[in-house]
């Protein structure tokens, strides 16, 4: 094994954002270069329990999921104990997808503990907006990034941003002498077909994502309702786990008088389409 990787959810897990996507693309792509790896997450999706064979990853890459419950969104399972303490004592190097979740707190605390080097992709889990968020809203979850998320941090071989944006609020946290490797995400193309340029009047944006306060598409949509011309659209696409957020959006999309269509949780077959009708996202 070259590599051992930890996600909190892997896909074709449905409805827990892009991280479980990019934990698979990136994998993969190192699959292809030869590496072999073997990777822990939980068994978490939407539609049901994934089981390995489900996460088609390449021959390079070993599955291991555990059993989710309770904190699901978090990859809550006390069967991850075993499997990521195996992972982080076997692996060389370990990359870890995330931070403040169940599975990336533990793997970062094993290698810590046995020593292994490991690094953290923080996928946005500290940017300056988000962060103050935490401060304002939830000191109970500023307390556990205070007593397990940055120390811990603190002791990678290095923190993966994906923008100078990502780095300044590593920086705002863990000070300016962080150990930061900056390498943007990369995209697999090979399956995406350039789309023609959309047809009709007006413009269209949309919004792919969680609609939560982390990702701010509230602030937006007031900005946007006052600028817009009678002919522009916004597609949304995406669930919400935050109930007073979300009945503030749909009042915003009540108040928009058809400029603005919810199309809830998508597959990546009506993203695609979402997106080639679209001019902007």
């Amino acid at each position: 094994m070259d590599i051992g990787i930890v996600t909190t959810h892997i896909a074709p897990a449905k409805g827990y954002g892009g991280v479980s996507v990019t934990a698979g693309v990136l994998t993969k792509a190192w699959a292809e270069r030869g590496h072999k790896m073997a990777l822990v997450a939980s068994d978490e999706s939407m539609t049901g329990r994934l089981k390995p064979q489900d996460v088609q990853l390449g021959e390079q890459v070993e599955v291991r999921l555990y059993r989710c419950y309770g904190f699901r969104r978090w990859g809550f399972g006390l069967g991850a104990i075993p499997k990521l303490f195996k992972l982080c004592l076997q692996a060389p190097v370990v990359y870890i997808h995330g931070i403040a979740t169940w599975p990336s707190t533990l793997a970062a605390v094993f290698c810590c503990l046995l020593g292994k080097p490991f690094m953290v992709a923080v996928h946005g889990g500290l940017m300056p907006e988000h962060v103050a968020l935490i401060r304002r809203r939830k000191p109970h979850k500023w307390l556990y990034y205070q007593w397990l998320t940055l120390p811990t941090l603190r002791r990678a071989i290095a923190v993966h941003c994906t923008s100078d944006t990502e780095i300044e609020g590593v920086r705002n946290v863990l000070g300016e002498n962080a150990r930061i490797l900056l390498v943007p995400n990369g995209i697999d193309s090979r399956d995406i077909q350039v789309a023609p340029y959309p047809d009709g009047a007006g413009m269209q944006l949309c919004f792919l994502g969680h609609v939560q306060q982390e990702k701010g598409i509230n602030a937006f949509i007031r900005a946007w309702l006052q600028v817009r011309r009678p002919e522009d659209h916004l597609v949304v696409a995406g669930r919400s786990v935050d109930g007073a957020y979300f009945e503030a959006f749909q009042a915003l999309v009540e108040q928009a008088q058809g400029a603005i269509s919810y199309r809830g949780y998508l597959e990546r077959g009506e993203v695609m389409e979402v997106l080639a009708a679209s001019h902007f996202l």
